[in-house]
């Protein structure tokens, strides 16, 4: 139903192979990683997290459509389009129940270990900026709650991501002084 580039795209941010060949899984992103016990579930991930997509995309579509026709606030759309997250919970522990949990630290190491350094640098550029927009939103606009929240949600992720160029250029400089 999706592209095979939005396939690939999807299981490139979700799913990583270690330098070993081991398959870590990502469900929410860096923080929590998963070690798949065999490469027989990959099928499975890469099939949820497609049925997750178009799920989420009609949810918005639908919190959208429901939010004008019935002129309902801001805050309310966005609760609606929030739900598609809870079949997603639950698929994701029932799917991970046999997968060990890697710690949060290792988890990000992993993760930073695989990412493109100069890709995680224009990230953090685009969420630096996209903080200063939400903050200046907030403080002129109407809906200060919701401004709030994307400001506190974008700002975690900023550090997540700030927290995982650090860890790129520790294992670089760790790297370099092995080497010499």
């Amino acid at each position: 139903m999706l592209s095979e580039k939005w396939k690939q795209q999807i299981v490139a941010s979700h799913l990583i192979t270690t330098g070993d060949g081991r398959i870590v899984f990502y469900p929410f992103g860096p923080l929590k990683g998963y070690v798949l016990p065999k490469s027989a579930y990959r099928p499975l991930v890469v099939k949820m997290f497609e049925s997750f997509t178009i799920f989420t995309i009609a949810t918005c579509v639908l919190s959208l459509l429901v939010g004008r026709t019935f002129n309902l606030s801001l805050e309310l759309m966005l609760l609606i389009g929030l739900l598609d997250l809870i079949p997603c919970c639950f698929c994701v522990r029932r799917l991970t129940r046999k997968m060990i949990k890697l710690p949060c630290k290792l988890s990000m190491q992993v993760y930073a270990s695989v990412q493109d350094p100069e890709e995680m640098k224009v990230l953090f550029w685009r969420k630096l900026f996209l903080v200063i927009g939400c903050v200046f939103f907030t403080v002129v606009g109407p809906q200060l709650a919701i401004g709030c929240f994307f400001v506190a949600f974008i700002s975690a992720s900023l550090l997540t991501n700030s927290y995982l160029i650090y860890l790129q250029a520790h294992e670089l400089n760790t790297n370099l002084q092995e080497t010499t």
